[in-house]
């Protein structure tokens, strides 16, 4: 096999949609966040839309249900 490091994003980010995973959780689960100071919340920090992307916060139990919908098995 011969894979890129970015070849689990494109296979989360896939597995991602086909769940309707939540958009905001899926760019921050993806690492395109910013944490407030005590890590307990994320934003992803983008300037696109200021009301979702700066002032929508997602905490780690919004993110570990998002995760979960996600399959456990899949082809």
């Amino acid at each position: 096999m011969n894979h890129a490091p970015h070849d689990c994003r494109y296979t989360f980010a896939a597995l991602a949609d086909n769940a309707c995973m939540n958009e905001i959780c899926k760019k921050i689960i993806m690492g395109h966040s910013l944490g407030n100071r005590e890590c307990t919340a994320f934003k992803t920090g983008g300037t696109a839309d200021v009301t979702r992307d700066v002032y929508t916060e997602k905490t780690i139990p919004e993110l570990v249900a998002e995760v979960n919908k996600l399959p456990v098995t899949f082809v």
